[in-house]
C-alpha cells in the first residue's frame, strides 16, 4: 500500500488585540502573524521578520523595527509615532491612514507602498525609496526627504509644506494638487514630471532639475532662485509667479 504524506503547514500566530508592550523580539520570524489592534508600545522588532502580518490599528509608539521586513504588511490605521523604521522594507506595504508623526524612515524600502491619508508630519525619510507608491491625501509638512527616491510615485492632495526634499528624485512622478510652500528643492530633480495645481509659493528650487516637466497651474509667487532651476523643453500653462531672484 502506498501512503500519501500531506505536506505540513505551519499555523500563523493570532496576537489580535495582544498585549506586547517592551517586548524583545529581535529577528523574530512573524510571517503573516495577526497583530491586528495589538500594542507593542516601545517593543524591539528590529531586524524581525513580518513579511505579510496584518497589523491593522496597532499601536507601534516608540517601537524599534529598523531593518524590519514588513513587505507586504497591512499596518492601515496603524500608530507609528516616533517609531525607528530605519532601513526597514515596506515594499508593497498598505500604509493608509497611519498616524507617523516622527516616525524615522530613513533609507527605508517603500517602493510601491500605499500611503493614502497617512500623517507623515516631520517624518524621516532621508534616501528612503518610494518609487511607484501611492501617496494620496497624506500630510508630509516639515518631512526629512532628503535625497529620498520617489520617481513614477503618484501623489495627490500631499501637503509637503516646509519639507525638505534637497537632493530628492521624483523624475516621472504625477502630481495632482500638491503642496510644496516653502519646501526645500535644491538639487532636486523633476524631470518628466506631470503636474496640475502645485503650489511653490517660497520654495527654494536652486539648482533643481524641472526639464521636459508638463506642468499646469504651478504658483511659484516668492519662490527662491527659480532663475537657477532647469526648464529645458519643459511645458508650463497657467504660471502664477513673482519670481526671487538670487544674488
Amino acid at each position: 500500500m502506498t501512503h500519501t504524506t500531506r505536506p505540513t503547514t505551519t499555523p500563523v500566530a493570532n496576537l489580535a488585540g495582544a498585549d506586547l508592550d517592551g517586548a524583545t523580539l529581535i529577528g523574530a520570524d512573524l510571517a503573516g502573524v495577526t497583530l491586528t489592534g495589538a500594542t507593542l508600545i516601545g517593543a524591539d522588532l528590529t531586524g524581525a521578520n513580518l513579511r505579510g502580518a496584518n497589523l491593522r490599528g496597532a499601536d507601534l509608539t516608540h517601537a524599534t523595527l529598523n531593518d524590519a521586513n514588513l513587505t507586504h504588511a497591512d499596518l492601515t490605521g496603524a500608530t507609528l509615532t516616533e517609531t525607528d523604521l530605519i532601513g526597514a522594507t515596506l515594499a508593497d506595504a498598505l500604509l493608509a491612514s497611519i498616524d507617523a508623526d516622527g516616525v524615522n524612515l530613513d533609507g527605508a524600502n517603500l517602493d510601491g507602498a500605499n500611503l493614502t491619508g497617512a500623517n507623515l508630519i516631520d517624518a524621516r525619510l532621508r534616501s528612503a525609496t518610494l518609487r511607484h507608491a501611492v501617496i494620496r491625501h497624506a500630510d508630509l509638512h516639515l518631512a526629512d526627504l532628503r535625497g529620498a527616491d520617489l520617481r513614477g510615485a503618484g501623489l495627490t492632495g500631499v501637503d509637503l509644506t516646509s519639507a525638505n526634499l534637497a537632493g530628492a528624485h521624483l523624475d516621472g512622478a504625477r502630481l495632482r494638487h500638491i503642496t510644496l510652500a516653502g519646501a526645500d528643492l535644491t538639487d532636486a530633480t523633476l524631470t518628466r514630471i506631470d503636474g496640475h495645481r502645485i503650489n511653490l509659493r517660497g520654495a527654494d528650487l536652486s539648482r533643481a532639475d524641472l526639464s521636459r516637466a508638463h506642468l499646469v497651474d504651478l504658483d511659484t509667487r516668492g519662490a527662491r532662485h527659480l532663475d537657477l532651476a532647469t526648464l529645458t523643453d519643459a511645458i508650463i500653462t497657467d504660471l502664477i509667479t513673482q519670481i526671487t531672484v538670487s544674488h
